[in-house]
């Protein structure tokens, strides 16, 4: 068939017959047409591989979302990557076009790719590879012989690793000391360890006074074995301490000092753990609980893991032991698995500082602390949280074996950001917002700019001159280098969605290391990947477009004279628009029914029964488009004759 016929007809036409085409197919033959034009291929006859081309995509080449996509939902469904047939499509097609396609495609899908693998710097202790197995190792150290205490274990080697303090929240008897114990076991350091009342003295947690310098009129403390030496330090019931001593913790949880005599000393900790079986009931506790970045509620086991922990106590000939009281017992049959020091903690979060964070987390992390503080009751998120946060995440991707903070590593927020100023909030409100805006609408804002960018030209590409087309290439150029990064982007950020769903076990039998429950993962994921596959289109639908342009532009002055209808919807749209009382929604449904302008002006003035059957084309709708194709119709006549 020829194409003008392809363009203005909703029939195809065979000889003396005419084959009906839906409106699905006459856009999938209008798709495949511009990417034969695209690719530089002789227009005589459409292959099957440009219509498959044409339905690979959700959105089409002007930019519109299509209303198929029945072949993308059964590839979906088969877990077949679209990216991955498009380049099989693309590489059986002749041409240099269709090999630039194919090549940039391969390295997009590689440099996606290298985010599912661990990185490749080298630590003197450990590599970033290292970490998922070294992890899993300790976890299972924390937790063995334990129920339901997973997350908490989770926590405290987070906080191990990133360098910060966690606190423990919650009754007598559910193994918070056990696992602030075991913690301490696993890190190779000197540790300290203190149970904290209301008579407890400075001199208890950073040394005696020394006698001898006292004789030579100083004060200085005699601080070995004590918590200005540890590495590792452990305070149970930190709240029931003397002021005296919550002052001097301040200092020693948030600058690493204390104060010996007249001087201000650096000391080596590197976390400390606190335990208590209630929150603090006053105000003047806020700044000692703000210094605790990461804080967890531990609860009696509930009614489902009951019966197997009863049933392990029974069988458990250390639990007879004098001293023993279940869960808080003596931990007799601990054995570590693995062990880590502080030093390699250190290497690892200097090297999650090449952890790479979207600019769009920040916008997230931004609106979820407004968010809070509009709340009621209103939690108030301190500058510094806020900042330690955002590194905490960096640790926290870097070892899982990430390159990329995600939308899902955000829900390790509800353990920071909720139960700030208003005290034993369970994280859920966090949980909550993330799951509803995971995804903002400022990332397609950002890619419509572009597709208006992309009018623009192609309103003034058509007759333009040599000068007229070297500026237009130059903007042109500016838009392709903004598109290729926007893909780039979204295919990473997919990437690592992936990546997060495979080591929480959910895509793959070989599970490797993640700080969050795979019911967590699963959840985000869900709201997550159809958006995110949905900008993905959108890419590169404009990455479609820009290449369609190129072409256009660097052609030569008859080439580029093609006719408007090659162009899809976008010249006849614009002409539509011009109509009064027709906006952009019912120019693309016009559009749709009748495929081209010409085939809505000519049904105006033949047989309006179609077009009056249109939602939102009455009587007078029908006036204005007949005037307007009169109109039309006086002005070519006015240019034929000036001709």
């Amino acid at each position: 068939p020829r194409r003008r016929e392809v363009f203005t007809s909703p029939c195809l036409r065979l000889r003396e017959h005419q084959l009906p085409l839906g409106q699905c197919s006459q856009e999938a033959v209008m798709e495949a047409a511009q990417w034969q034009q695209m690719l530089g291929h002789e227009p005589a006859v459409l292959a099957p591989e440009h219509l498959a081309l044409a339905l690979l995509s959700e959105y089409g080449t002007n930019g519109y979302r299509k209303n198929g996509g029945v072949m993308i939902r059964i590839l979906q469904s088969l877990q077949v990557r679209l990216v991955d047939v498009r380049v099989a499509v693309l590489d059986v097609l002749p041409g240099p076009a269709a090999a630039s396609y194919v090549e940039s495609e391969r390295m997009r899908s590689k440099s996606a790719k290298m985010l599912t693998e661990p990185g490749r710097t080298v630590q003197p202790s450990f590599r970033q590879s290292d970490w998922p197995k070294l992890l899993s190792d300790a976890l299972k150290s924390l937790t063995a012989g334990l129920t339901e205490r997973k997350n908490e274990a989770k926590l405290l080697l987070l906080a191990a690793v990133a360098g910060e303090h966690v606190l423990l929240i919650g009754p007598p008897g559910t193994g918070k000391s056990l696992l602030a114990r075991r913690l301490a076991a696993l890190c190779q350091g000197k540790c300290f360890e203190h149970l904290m009342t209301s008579f407890t003295t400075p001199e208890e947690i950073l040394g005696p006074i020394s006698l001898l310098a006292l004789q030579e009129d100083k004060v200085l403390r005699k601080a070995k074995n004590y918590l200005p030496e540890a590495d590792v330090a452990f305070l149970d019931e930190v709240f029931k301490a003397s002021p005296g001593v919550l002052n001097s913790l301040v200092s020693v949880l948030n600058e690493r000092v204390v104060d010996n005599g007249s001087e201000r000393c650096k000391i080596p900790l590197w976390c400390l753990v606190g335990a208590s079986n209630e929150l603090p009931d006053t105000p003047v506790m806020d700044a000692l609980y703000d210094r605790f970045l990461l804080r967890s509620h531990v609860s009696y086991i509930s009614d489902t893991g009951l019966r197997g922990f009863l049933a392990q106590e029974l069988t458990d000939t250390s639990s007879v032991q004098a001293g023993q009281d279940g869960q808080d017992g003596q931990d007799n049959d601990f054995t570590s698995f693995t062990s880590f020091d502080c030093k390699d903690c250190q290497e690892a979060c200097r090297a999650a500082q090449q952890v790479a964070v979207p600019s769009r987390l920040l916008r997230m992390v931004g609106a979820l602390r407004r968010h809070l503080e509009e709340a009621q009751p209103k939690k108030l998120i301190s500058d510094r949280s806020l900042a330690k946060a955002m590194r905490l995440l960096q640790v926290a991707a870097f070892t899982m074996g990430a390159q990329e903070v995600s939308e899902i590593d955000l829900l390790l927020l509800r353990h920071i950001f909720e139960g700030s100023g208003q005290h034993g909030a369970d994280g859920s409100m966090v949980v909550k917002w993330l799951l509803e805006h995971c995804f903002s609408r400022h990332e397609e804002d950002v890619l419509r700019t572009v597709q208006r960018g992309l009018r623009q030209i192609q309103a003034k590409a058509k007759g333009a001159k040599s000068r007229a087309k070297r500026i237009l290439l130059q903007k042109l150029q500016m838009i392709h280098r903004v598109v290729e990064e926007q893909v780039g982007l979204w295919h990473r950020a997919e990437a690592s969605i992936h990546y997060r769903l495979r080591i929480a076990g959910l895509k793959s039998k070989e599970a490797g290391f993640s700080w969050l429950e795979p019911g967590d993962v699963q959840k985000m994921a869900d709201k997550l990947l159809p958006q995110v596959r949905q900008v993905i289109g959108f890419c590169e639908s404009l990455r479609s477009q820009v290449m369609l342009y190129f072409g256009l532009l660097e052609a030569d002055e008859s080439a580029a004279s093609l006719p408007s209808n090659t162009l899809g919807y976008e010249v006849d749209e614009q002409a539509l628009l011009e109509v009064p009382g027709i906006g952009r929604v019912l120019a693309q449904l016009l559009l749709s029914r009748f495929g081209s302008l010409e085939a809505v002006l000519e049904a105006a003035e033949t047989d309006a029964t179609e077009l009056t059957s249109i939602p939102g084309i009455g009587p007078r709708r029908l006036q204005q488009i007949r005037a307007h194709a009169k109109a039309q119709t006086s002005a070519e006549r006015r240019e034929h004759s000036s001709g």
